[in-house]
């Protein structure tokens, strides 16, 4: 595992999020409106940590979101991914939430993510306290390796459905990473069943592309195996049958070298909202394409996307897009 913190676990949790929060926090999940989406407040987050004592940096999101239970109840969720132990971790948890909540002065959950090897290294809390006062914090912890029984899948077998929820690869990928520690020849074939299972699974191009990225970054091989992999890799049938592969070919073989892909992907999202709506009522006013194609943001086009594929009327829709910027209020 790199030791490369700012790294692709925030992005993957910043473009699947609901996704992350379906799959490892259901319970939290089933109160959002996601009907509203959501809004990161990273640089927001990253101004009011940074004076933090708290060593090197680490993945944190910071994410607002409406709820079910009213339309203006609004919460704030702190996400930190930890794959190695930390003693001062919890404590970690504790300065962000105050932090974030005397910025905002809204509800604040703490909810941690650990990919790390230790399956006794559970920490959910930091207090203190004196004479019956008592300062506390406890926050929500999915421990992945919890869900290496219910994902363990042999080699060669199939154990992917199409529907499946897009984050269940990212969970996978980092089990296999701990499993095949030290173990080169392990490690390159399980990239290599990941990767094309994900194929199998029916995501669109956009989640493949992401998806490609993090497995890749999860799954570090030495430069001469790694070539030699992504070779057997566009041999595959199911390559051969996706045209925009070799669009990105370059970009699995140099990491880093994104700009054109995000962009591209970007523009991908726009077309798909602006689709959405054409099937549902023919033709989209110039209005609506300019409004859409202002929005640089790809998990609001995901929103909007749903949203155009709901059955409202267009003029409904255009008022929606007027008045939501994501969830502010």
């Amino acid at each position: 595992m790199r030791d490369d913190y700012d790294s692709p676990w925030k992005d993957v949790i910043g473009d699947f999020f609901r996704e992350m929060m379906e799959f490892l926090f259901p319970h939290v999940a089933e109160g959002i409106d996601w009907s509203y989406g959501y809004e990161s407040l990273d640089k927001e987050f990253q101004k009011i940590i940074r004076d933090s004592k708290v060593g090197r940096r680490h993945v944190d999101k910071l994410m607002k979101v409406r709820l079910l239970s009213g339309d203006y109840a609004i919460l704030l969720i702190h996400v930190e991914v930890q794959v190695q132990r930390d003693k001062e971790f919890s404590e970690r948890m504790f300065i962000y939430n105050y932090r974030i909540y005397d910025r905002y002065r809204l509800p604040v959950i703490g909810l941690a993510i650990l990919g790390d090897d230790d399956s006794l290294w559970r920490p959910d809390r930091f207090g203190y306290g004196a004479f019956g006062a008592k300062m506390e914090l406890q926050f929500l912890v999915s421990k992945l390796l919890d869900y290496k029984e219910s994902l363990d899948i042999e080699l060669g077998q199939e154990r992917v459905e199409k529907g499946d929820n897009v984050f269940k690869f990212c969970v996978i990928a980092q089990l296999k990473a701990l499993e095949t520690k030290g173990d080169i020849k392990k490690r390159r074939a399980w990239k290599f069943y990941l990767l094309r299972a994900m194929l199998r699974a029916g995501y669109s191009r956009e989640e493949i592309v992401l998806l490609i990225r993090f497995i890749d970054w999860v799954l570090i091989l030495p430069e001469d195996i790694d070539r030699e992999l992504w070779e057997d890799f566009y041999e595959l049938e199911e390559v051969k049958k996706m045209p925009y592969i070799s669009g990105f070919e370059r970009m699995l073989l140099k990491r880093g070298k994104e700009e054109g892909l995000i962009e591209g992907m970007l523009l991908d999202a726009q077309e798909m909202v602006i689709e959405a709506l054409e099937e549902q009522f023919g033709s989209v006013h110039d209005a609506i394409v300019k409004a859409i194609k202002g929005i640089n943001k790809r998990e609001v086009l995901k929103t909007r996307r749903r949203r155009a594929r709901g059955g409202e009327g267009l003029d409904e829709f255009m008022e929606y897009l007027k008045t939501s910027q994501c969830v502010n209020v």
